[in-house]
């Protein structure tokens, strides 16, 4: 059974810097007959030990604007069975008929965030680059993704967001597609592998 399944990432932000911060200050020291540049060593170090590096955490917990539905939390998209022909044949534009799936999210409260950014992070394709990587036997494709925004279909690479304006009237259905394609060269060279194959994809989610 050909699985592509989606999940969701904790929608939580944790930001952390860490600065660490030390100095040598010993140096420009030249042999001679006074000794008292040795005192200065030693209190320059002294100084030093007394200074441990510095390790400072910077760091926000926000609550979460929207709530996503459990329905969408967990997806199982299926593809079916796929001929390999079927990407030799239409070597001209070697993709399969989309198929929809939604983001829902609901309770969304506007005085904590009006925008969400929507981002389907997984594997980079090396053979398409912007694909999400299929694992299995089947060699030779990669997954396109695609959303709808204000009416038009855009698509979507990988490890890239769209932005959208969130309602809290009702939940917010942000659509999606996903469809299979061909890689120009293995069409080319007649090396698409056929077999089972699975992929997994994360939502991740940032509220403006």
């Amino acid at each position: 059974m050909n699985n592509f399944i989606y999940q969701r990432l904790s929608q939580s932000m944790l930001s952390a810097i860490i600065i660490a911060t030390a100095t040598l200050n010993v140096s420009g020291v030249q042999a001679n007959n006074n000794l008292s540049f040795i005192d200065e060593i030693n209190h320059r170090s002294a100084e030093s030990d007394a200074s441990p590096v510095n390790a400072i955490f910077h760091g926000e917990l926000v609550e979460d604007p929207c709530v996503v539905s459990t329905e969408s939390e967990t997806q199982d998209v299926e593809f079916g069975q796929r001929e390999k022909t079927f990407f030799y044949i239409h070597s001209d534009n070697p993709v399969t008929t989309p198929i929809a799936f939604n983001l829902i999210l609901k309770e969304c409260d506007l005085t904590l965030g009006k925008k969400v950014k929507v981002s389907l992070i997984g594997d980079d394709d090396s053979e398409d680059p912007g694909y999400l990587r299929i694992t299995g036997q089947a060699k030779g494709v990669a997954i396109g993704l695609a959303s709808t925004q204000d009416g038009t279909v855009v698509e979507m690479p990988i490890n890239t967001g769209i932005t959208y304006f969130l309602h809290d009237q009702s939940d917010n259905i942000i659509p999606f597609q996903a469809y299979l394609k061909g890689n120009p060269k293995r069409i080319e060279n007649k090396t698409i592998v056929e077999g089972d194959f699975t992929a997994i994809a994360e939502f991740q989610l940032e509220y403006d």
